[in-house]
């Protein structure tokens, strides 16, 4: 009888393991099998070969900021391989319109005399994506935030200065390599 049991147990021990692998294989195959794409997929129509990035507006008392990130959806749009940028929206089969509503700029971490060691950038865009030919609008948010942190230099103003530059740099670009994935996924 021991013997008997044994090898039932053996069994019972390897039905959770099966059922387990069975489910993660039925899983995959399901999201394989009706299309569903976690990330980065270009579902705008493919007819939409040119697009026209407009000159952003810009809301906030940083100067030139709507250049960065004009210039990062910009270069977004080339990365994606597929499009091709204009210089004039009337040869566009589609435009990317964008406004820079606000930055903010939070401590995140204070030394020990209560001076901030990180800063927090936060920027707040209004995006849309727009389909020229037929006239019809493909993607919009109005509050798009993104936010990028920086050190600050107690001991160097230059130092900390050019900390904030490099933070916008990466914060225009970081931002605009989100949006675009979700203007192009067609969530």
């Amino acid at each position: 009888m021991t013997a008997k049991g044994s090898d039932n147990d053996r069994c019972k021990s390897r039905r959770p393991k099966t059922a387990l692998l069975a489910l993660i294989l039925v899983s995959l195959l399901v999201l394989g099998g009706c299309g569903y794409h976690f990330f980065g997929g270009d579902s705008v129509d493919p007819a939409i070969r040119k697009i026209y990035v407009a000159p952003f507006a810009n809301k906030t008392p940083e100067a030139d900021i709507e250049t960065a990130f004009r210039n990062a959806f910009i270069n977004e749009t080339v990365k994606a391989g597929r499009y091709r940028i204009v210089a004039d929206q009337e040869e566009a089969d589609a435009v990317i319109k964008g406004g820079i509503n606000r930055l903010v700029t939070g401590v995140l971490a204070y030394n020990k005399d209560d001076l901030a060691m990180e800063q927090r950038l936060t920027v707040s865009l209004s995006l849309t994506f727009t389909d020229q030919v037929h006239q019809r609008q493909l993607w919009h948010a109005d509050e798009f935030s993104w936010t990028q942190d920086y050190l600050v230099d107690a001991t160097s103003q230059t130092q900390t200065d050019d900390n904030r530059k490099n933070a916008l740099d990466a914060l225009s670009q970081a931002t605009a390599e989100r949006a675009f994935n979700l203007m192009t996924s067609g969530f």
